[in-house]
């Protein structure tokens, strides 16, 4: 949900933490992690 929030609705790291009640540096813990899912899930597909 916050990859959405952030790279498909545009929305600030700022605005996601208020949106969901939580800190900004718990949004940017989730968005490294949601991408580094992604990477290892298109590596496997294109390995």
């Amino acid at each position: 949900m916050i990859f959405v929030l952030k790279h498909f609705e545009g929305y600030k790291i700022r605005e996601i933490a208020s949106m969901i009640g939580c800190g900004e540096g718990t949004v940017k813990k989730y968005l490294f992690e949601a991408n580094h899912k992604l990477r290892d899930q298109l590596s496997e597909l294109y390995a």
